[in-house]
């Protein structure tokens, strides 16, 4: 499951799986938009461009989990 969040040190929004990080952008919108056209540099990912359904085009279409309890 990638995951977009905010990087403080860098201002900037890192795009990730794991303890991966496959890109920083600008905005989360960046981000989302290159899991959608899999243009992420996670190869998996990436090489299934075409081949599935469902891929959320927008990043309103992520599902928004809260990293801070409390």
């Amino acid at each position: 499951m990638f995951v977009i969040k905010y990087n403080m040190s860098l201002k900037r929004w890192d795009l990730g799986m794991g303890n991966e990080v496959y890109g920083n952008y600008h905005s989360a919108e960046q981000a989302a938009d290159d899991v959608y056209c899999h243009s992420t540099g996670c190869n998996k990912w990436d090489m299934l461009d075409g081949k599935l359904n469902n891929v959320p085009s927008h990043l309103a279409e992520w599902e928004f989990v809260n990293l801070f309890h409390g």
